[in-house]
Order: structure tokens, then sequence, then C-alpha cells
């Protein structure tokens, strides 16, 4: 098979190993033997009305192991560009799955009227392999569910409006605990933002209530927080990492789709309601890309320049190992169009970081990045990337690739895992969109025998 409509297919790599192929990197291992990736098919027939997945489209997947039964795996994605959510689970590893709608989840899919659309979805689990999602709408909606194929409960929200990028973690022990974390929004006449918090809540009845918001972190007077990633590093500690944006520079992202530089932060918490103080992890990226050639592609959007953004990484990624460790990862690009996936990691749970390095450089730009750390501490990437593309033949050849570390991000060993796929022939100009057709979010897990991947 040459290639897998990305519009079309929602793919988990199993089994993926250590073996790599080099590239003349001094940070790239060299090949050697190893067990190729194996492909199952995550997305595929589900209840959702034919309005909701007539296009077949299928994006932005987000995956959980259970810690009670790693042979479990939970997922969520977004279907037909943005309009609806199914959930799926797989005892087996994820060699088979189960799906359901999350039905009250979009107005398509039988929600109400302004759940017209989810973007920025989120994954999380707790005790008795309970699962949580967490959506965007212009506000947030919590859905829980006992097992990821359903049935899930109606949405709750949670106390607070004007709320984006809604985490929900639950406890490893109560299986009744749940915590949240989403980004508020204090905002101008007409709309725009003029100030953000981080908020956070618990719930102790599963999700059906949460407590009165706290602030757990704020941000200096002209910058703002966007996106928070919620995690645990260990049974009474809990990690969130955000990044911050220059309130001028607002414009720029929703305008003129320019490349942009925010800071990270770090804070932690015992209970979900007290936080410590942020510790600053350095700069990542805001990285729009542009079709290498120049082409306009139905459904992609075109500056006044004719720059088409057809591709991009806006979010970083959070992974947590079982001994505290602790890795954040985004997207780069320098001159001459070099790709580079950055890094910072930490040994203690997030009290104290690495400074920013490059882990991994590429001959052409690399996009959406994720990152896990299995039972040994070993990392694992997963990126898509145009190393294979040709200049001037008529496919934007984008391929995904995973890559493994034993020493902390210095050394890598690549491994391919399916493509090249055409980006271009993956845009609908009927579907709706978060950014980018293949979707913003891509996930990697770690499983007990190597790492699980959805793209």
């Amino acid at each position: 098979m040459k290639a897998i409509h990305l519009r079309s297919a929602v793919l988990t790599a199993a089994a993926l190993s250590l073996a790599g192929c080099g590239s003349g990197s001094d940070s790239v291992l060299p090949a050697t033997a190893g067990t190729s990736p194996v492909l199952h098919r995550l997305s595929g027939p589900n209840a959702l009305p034919e309005a909701c997945r007539a296009l077949a489209a299928e994006s932005n997947p987000q995956l959980v192991v259970h810690e009670d039964d790693p042979q479990q795996i939970s997922a969520v994605y977004l279907q037909d560009g943005i309009i609806a959510v199914v959930g799926a689970a797989s005892r087996d590893d994820g060699q088979s799955w189960a799906r359901s709608p999350i039905v009250d989840a979009t107005a398509c899919a039988g929600g109400p009227a302004e759940r017209e659309v989810a973007v920025n979805p989120l994954l999380g689990s707790g005790a008795a392999q309970r699962v949580y999602f967490g959506q965007s709408f212009g506000g947030t909606a919590a859905h829980v569910a006992d097992q990821a194929q359903g049935p899930w409960r109606p949405a709750v929200a949670v106390p607070s409006p004007r709320s984006e990028n809604l985490n929900l973690l639950g406890s490893s022990t109560d299986p009744d605990r749940v915590v949240a974390l989403w980004t508020h929004f204090e905002t101008l006449p007409g709309g725009l933002p003029r100030a953000t918090e981080l908020r956070a809540a618990v719930s102790t009845d599963n999700g059906l209530s949460y407590s009165p918001p706290v602030v757990a972190a704020t941000t200096v007077p002209g910058r703002l927080i966007v996106n928070g990633r919620l995690a645990r590093v260990a049974p009474d500690q809990l990690l969130a990492v955000y990044d911050t944006a220059r309130l001028i520079d607002l414009p720029l992202i929703l305008v003129a789709s320019q490349a942009l530089e925010f800071q990270l932060q770090a804070i932690r918490s015992p209970d979900g309601l007290n936080w410590t103080a942020p510790v600053a992890l350095g700069a990542s990226r805001f990285l729009p890309l542009f079709d290498p050639e120049g082409r306009q592609t139905p459904g992609v959007t075109c500056d006044a320049l004719g720059n088409c953004e057809v591709a991009g990484s806006y979010k970083f990624d959070l992974a947590v190992g079982p001994r505290g460790e602790a890795a954040v990862v985004w997207a780069d690009l320098r001159e001459g169009d070099e790709g580079v996936l950055r890094m910072i990691t930490s040994a203690d749970g997030g009290e104290s970081w690495t400074p920013p390095f490059d882990a991994l450089t590429r001959s052409a730009p690399l996009f959406q990045p994720a990152v896990a750390i299995d039972a040994e501490g070993r990392l694992g990437l997963f990126w898509y990337d145009w190393t294979g593309d040709q200049p001037g033949d008529e496919p934007l050849s984008t391929d995904a690739w995973f890559a493994s570390s034993t020493d902390g991000g210095q050394r890598w060993a690549i491994r391919h895992l399916a493509g090249p796929y055409d980006l271009r022939a993956s845009y609908d100009p009927r579907a709706t969109y978060d950014f980018l057709a293949i979707g913003v979010y891509q996930d990697l897990v770690a499983r007990p025998d190597g790492f699980g991947a959805a793209f």
C-alpha cells in the first residue's frame, strides 16, 4: 500500500521497536535489527448520524493506556473535521476497537446548539478504567465514561465561562476524584481576550459536579496563557505545563499566521487546588508551515502574499514516566527549512528541568510531535515531516516517524511508520478543520513492551 488517505484513517502503531536508520546526524543511532511497527485501524464504522460522518474524515486522535490494565487503551478522535467526537476502546492492546459517539459533544450528534464544533480534545484516565474527555467550543464541557466505547454520560460544564483547553485527570487510587484544569479568558467588547488565568477545580463524585475554581497560575500584564497540559508524576503529585504569548502578537496568529515565540512554565500540586509558583522552562514555538511550492489547495487558507498554511505545529506535548520523569517537546524551524524537535526534560517530577535542547534535526520541516516515556525511562517521539518530498512533483509527500532514546534524548533510533501521504489531497473543502486537515493533535503513549501512536 503506497498511501493511506489521512482523512479516512486513524491508525495505531502498536509495537514500535528501538531499531533505527542512520541519517548522517550525530544524534541518530545506526540502523539495527528490530520488530517492524504493527498498524491497526482505530477509526471506522460508528453510530453517528450520517450528517456527522458523511466525509469519512477523522483527525485529532488522543490516547490513554490504563494503569490498572495496560492491555486496555482508550481513545477519542474528531469526526468529519471537527463536527463530532467518537470514543473508542481496545481490550487487546490496540488490535481491535469498539467505538461509540459522544452524542452530546456537538450539535450534529444531538448536543446543544452552542456546541457547534469540538476543538482542543484532551483525554484523561483514572482508577477503575474510567475515562475523561475535555472539549472546547468557545466554552468547555467535561465528559465521563466507564469505558471509552461508551456509553458516555451527559456533559457537565466546569464552573467557569469563557474557558478553553479543558484537562481532566482522574485519581489513580480514588475512582470518584477528578481534577480539572483549563484556561480562563477575560475578554474585551467584541470577544478579544485581554487577560487569562489557568484555573483548576476538583470533583469528588466522578465528574458530576466540581468545586469552585481556584487560580492555578496567572501571568504578567500583556501576556496570555494559551495552552495547558496536566499529568500525574506521582500518586500525590500533579504537574501542569502551560505556555504564554504576548497579547500584541494575537493578531499575528489570527490574521497573518506568523511564527511566534511562546514561553513555557511549569507548576505542581498535591491535590489540584494548591499550586506552586511557576518555574520558567524556556521558549517554545507557534509554528505555521506554508506549502513549500506555493500551491493553493481547496480548503487551505492563504494570506495576501500567497503563503498557504498547509501544516504546522502550534502546541507542545507533555509526557511523564513512572519514576517522576517528565519531558516536553515542540517543533521549530532553522534557516534553510531545517526542521528540529526541541525538548526539555525533568528527572524529579518537574521541580527542576534541563535547558531546552535540540533533540532531533531533519533536512525538511517536521511538525505535530508527540512524546512518551516508557517503564524503563526510554523516551519516544512521533512526528510528521517532508523529508521524502520531491520539489516540483504533484504530491506534497508527508511521512509519519517514530524515534526512541535511552540516554535522555541525546541520541535517537529512528523508524519510519507510514507514508508517504499526499498532504494536499487530505484536505476536503467541505470540512471544517481545527487549523489543519490532519488535526493539531497527534498522540503517543507508552505500553508495557514499547510505544503506541495514533495518527
